[in-house]
C-alpha cells in the first residue's frame, strides 16, 4: 500500500497552510535504526529529522489511524529501506506499506507557521486600515448571494479575514436574519445575554449599550476566557439624519502595529503585563465574570493575535510583578487608548435598515457618539449575535475542499 505525502493528495485547504513560496528539492534520505529517526536533506542542505513513529503515523490521510497508533504503542513497525525518486523520499515499512514524502509536505509540516494551520486562510495577508477606509465602498456583499452561493460565501469569509470588517446589504429589516447568516457561516456562540441580542435605545437602561449615551471604543466581553471572535450587527431601525445612530470603528491591529513601531517600549509593556477584566452583572443576572490577560495578546511567534480595550470592565487588580511598574503601564496604556481614539485611526459607519456589519471582535474596536432620543419615538434598534472562528474556519475548510 502506497501512502503519499504529496501535492496531488492534499486538499486545497491543507495546501493553503504553507507559507513557503518555494520548495527546494529533496536530494538525500537516511535511516538511523538506533535513534529510530528518518533524516531527509534538501538541495539547500537543510535537514529534517523525523521519528519513525511520526513519519508513519501522519502518512494515512483517509483511512483509520488506529492500527498505526497501536503499532506506535507496541513499537513493532520499522522502516526497511528509503530511496529518493525525483523530489520524494520513498520509505518501505516492515508492514509492506510504502510512504512518499515530498518537499511540499516538509514545508507544510516544518515551515515557520505550521502550528498556525488552525486557519484555512493562513496564506492571506491581513490588511490594516485607518480612517480613510470606507467599508461601504470597499467591502460589501449581498445577503442573498451569501446564503445561496458558496463562492460568494467563501469570498465574504476571506474578506472578513483580511480586513476584519465587512458590510452585507439587502438583508431586509426583518428580525432573525442573523440566525440565517450565522447558520450559513458556522454556528452561534451563546453568552450571558442569550443567542440573539436586541440593542435598542432606552433612556436610563442598566446596560449602556441600550441607551443613547456615547460609548468609547471597546471590544465586547473581554471578561470571558474565550471572548467572542466575530460580532454581527443587523440594523432593524435607524435614526434619521446623516450621522445620527452611526458607529465608530478602529482597526486595533493597525493601532497596535503603529505602537510597536513608534513606541516599542509601550508595546512591550502592554503585551507582557497581565491585567484583570471583571463584569459583575448581579443586578439583573446571577453572574460575576472575570478573566486576566494582556491588553495586546501575541501568538508564539510574536505576531498580534488579539487586542483588548474595554475600560468599563477593566478591573482594579494587577499581577503581583506589575506592582513596581504601574506608572509605566498606565503611561503605555494611555498612549494606546489615545492612539485608538485618534481621528486618523477611526472610520465612521452608519448602517441603514437591512444592512449587516460583521467584524472581528478581537481586532476591531467599536463605539459611538451620543445621540438624542426624539419625541417622535424614533429609535435605533440592532440585533446582535456572536460567532467564533472555530465555526467560520470549519465552514471555510469545507468550502475550500469542494470549490
Amino acid at each position: 500500500m502506497l501512502l503519499r505525502f504529496c501535492r496531488a493528495h492534499c486538499s486545497p485547504a491543507t495546501r493553503l497552510f504553507s507559507t513557503v513560496s518555494r520548495h527546494t528539492r529533496i536530494v538525500a534520505a537516511t535511516l538511523d535504526s538506533d535513534a529510530r529517526r528518518l533524516t531527509i536533506q534538501n538541495e539547500d542542505e537543510k535537514r529534517y529529522s523525523l521519528p519513525f513513529a511520526y513519519a508513519r503515523e501522519h502518512a494515512l490521510k483517509t483511512a483509520s489511524k488506529e492500527p498505526i497508533r497501536s503499532a506506535i504503542r507496541s513499537g513493532t513497525v520499522t522502516p526497511t529501506k528509503v530511496r529518493i525518486v525525483n523530489d520524494a523520499a520513498f520509505v518501505d515499512w516492515s508492514t509492506g506499506e510504502q510512504t512518499e514524502i515530498d518537499s511540499e509536505w516538509l514545508a507544510r509540516h516544518f515551515g515557520r507557521r505550521e502550528s498556525k494551520a488552525v486557519s484555512p486562510f493562513e496564506s492571506l495577508e491581513k490588511t490594516y486600515w485607518r480612517s480613510d477606509y470606507d467599508c461601504h465602498a470597499a467591502n460589501t456583499v449581498d445577503f442573498t448571494d451569501i446564503l445561496n452561493d458558496d463562492v460568494k460565501l467563501l469570498e465574504f469569509l476571506k474578506t472578513l479575514e483580511r480586513y476584519g470588517m465587512v458590510v452585507i446589504n439587502n438583508a431586509t429589516s426583518e428580525s432573525g436574519q442573523l440566525l440565517k447568516l450565522a447558520k450559513r457561516a458556522g454556528w452561534l456562540k451563546s453568552c450571558i445575554y442569550g443567542n440573539l441580542i436586541t440593542v435598542k435605545s432606552v433612556q436610563n437602561h442598566t446596560n449602556l449599550a441600550n441607551t443613547n449615551i456615547g460609548l468609547e471604543l471597546h471590544g465586547d466581553l473581554p471578561h470571558l476566557a474565550y471572548s467572542p471572535e466575530y460580532q454581527m450587527f443587523h440594523c432593524i431601525e435607524q435614526l434619521s439624519g446623516p450621522r445620527a445612530g452611526a458607529g465608530w470603528y478602529s482597526d486595533g491591529f493597525a493601532v497596535a502595529s503603529y505602537l510597536r513601531k513608534e513606541f516599542p517600549r509601550d508595546f512591550d509593556i502592554l503585551s507582557k503585563s497581565t491585567v484583570q477584566f471583571q463584569y459583575d452583572v448581579a443586578d439583573y443576572l446571577d453572574f460575576n465574570c472575570e478573566h486576566w490577560g494582556p491588553i495586546i495578546k501575541l501568538d508564539r511567534y510574536g505576531d498580534i493575535e488579539a487586542v483588548f480595550l474595554t475600560n468599563s470592565v477593566r478591573g482594579d487588580r494587577f499581577s503581583h510583578k506589575m506592582k513596581s511598574c504601574l506608572s509605566d503601564w498606565y503611561a503605555a496604556y494611555r498612549r494606546f487608548v489615545q492612539l485608538a481614539h485618534n481621528s486618523r485611526f477611526i472610520t465612521e459607519v452608519k448602517l441603514s435598515p437591512g444592512q449587516i456589519l460583521v467584524f472581528d471582535n478581537l481586532r476591531i474596536f467599536h463605539g459611538r457618539p451620543e445621540y438624542l432620543l426624539k419625541e417622535n419615538r424614533e429609535v435605533r434598534r440592532l440585533e446582535v449575535v456572536y460567532i467564533d472562528k472555530d465555526a467560520v474556519y470549519a465552514k471555510a475548510r469545507e468550502l475550500l475542499n469542494f470549490l
